[in-house]
């Protein structure tokens, strides 16, 4: 039902972000999106379902742990196998050296600890962006492969 898709996501917005968009007129959006054929929010649902399964395999392929959303548009992934000190440090090497976005899972807890090896990503992306991320990603396992070639070697 759109209404209750869209009152969760009201629900779960700051407050005062959420007054600011009514003060500017934000209530004829709220009615348009309530105005939507029920269709279109399935055909939604099931867009965003199918990103979900296709970045949830492309991380696995890339050697992440991942933790399946029941409802949000992001993944949460652990990351303790790459042997990184921790979230915020392999993050920047995402970003450095593969070419990839992830936010840090310690920003999401009361106690920072608690998420340092863990790393969010967010699959609500056109489907050359996810494209080009499996390829940026693969070249992570590439990279990890060829320490572990290496380490052999020594």
């Amino acid at each position: 039902m759109p209404e209750a898709f869209l009152l969760r996501h009201i629900r779960e917005a700051d407050p005062a972000d959420l007054r600011g968009y009514l003060a500017r007129g934000g209530y004829e959006g709220l009615r348009k999106a309530l105005a939507m054929p029920p269709a279109y929010y399935r055909d939604l649902a099931s867009a965003y379902q199918v990103r979900r399964d296709r970045l949830m395999a492309i991380l696995g392929d890339a050697g992440f742990t991942c933790y399946e959303p029941r409802g949000a548009y992001y993944i949460m992934t652990d990351i303790a196998a790459f042997g990184f000190p921790d979230d915020v440090a392999f993050a920047r090497h995402l970003v450095t050296d593969v070419g990839v976005a992830a936010v840090p899972g310690s920003s999401f807890y009361r106690d920072p600890a608690t998420g340092r090896t863990k790393l969010r990503f967010c699959f609500c992306k056109k489907d050359e962006t996810l494209d080009e991320g499996a390829r940026r990603l693969g070249m992570l396992v590439t990279k990890a492969e060829g320490k572990r070639q290496k380490a052999k070697g020594s």
